[in-house]
């Protein structure tokens, strides 16, 4: 992974984020239309309306058509990749705090309160929303507050989190359990052994700063922020 300084803040991309938010737009309207074309679905739809009734066969599978393209875009590919197509564009990525793509249920929860949000209220959500990600640490709106998610530059990906008063910074690389099981075998060439309890690194809010059980150590970690390296607990 490229060396990046420590202390930057990986979230500060607002303005990519807005294009991206654009870019998605019309890129899902876009399929959306496109799909439906293909199928002949508009031209149902249009037999709806002039029979002045809101429901055919039409509608209903243009309905469903949507629903499945949302969940592609909104659900799949950031749970998988971390990515809409727009934030793909424009470099950016949906994360949790350890830097990586958000679980399937995060990514439904963070898409559905921001759909929700803009299908009810519109401009009186996204203008809200905006200044919120616009003032708050980890420029984080409604939806990634709710989701516990971050959106960031795409050379951060991998990265801890490190959340602080007023800010949040690009941290060391994140581990995963299985990961760290990997890497204990491959320096001692045995596996952890069993009952062993080897966990992901997470926020101690009394340190202000992550811990970590490490197994080829055999003792807790604690990130020493202003060293940018991993320390006994203290």
């Amino acid at each position: 992974m490229t060396m990046l300084a420590h202390g930057a803040d990986p979230t500060d991309v607002m303005s990519r984020r807005i294009m991206a938010w654009i870019a998605d737009a019309f890129i899902t309207y876009g399929v959306l239309v496109l799909i439906g074309a293909a199928l002949g679905l508009w031209s149902e739809v249009g037999v709806a309306a002039e029979e002045g009734s809101l429901v055919n066969g039409g509608t209903l599978a243009l309905f469903l058509v949507g629903a499945l393209v949302w969940a592609l875009i909104k659900m799949v590919l950031i749970a998988t990749y971390g990515w809409t197509p727009g934030k793909l564009l424009f470099g950016l990525r949906i994360v949790g705090w350890d830097g990586r793509p958000p679980s399937l249920g995060k990514a439904f929860l963070r898409s559905a309160f921001f759909g929700i949000g803009e299908g009810l209220f519109g401009c009186f959500y996204d203008l809200p929303a905006l200044a919120c990600a616009m003032g708050t640490a980890g420029h984080r709106q409604p939806a990634d507050l709710i989701a516990s998610t971050y959106v960031i530059d795409a050379v951060y990906l991998g990265r801890l989190i490190m959340r602080h008063d007023k800010r949040v910074s690009a941290g060391p690389e994140s581990v995963t359990a299985d990961e760290m099981a990997t890497f204990v075998k491959q320096q001692t060439g045995v596996a952890p052994p069993p009952g062993k309890k080897i966990t992901e690194p997470f926020y101690d809010k009394g340190r202000d700063t992550y811990v970590v059980f490490n197994t080829k150590r055999d003792e807790w970690l604690q990130f020493d922020k202003a060293a940018n390296e991993w320390i006994s607990l203290r």
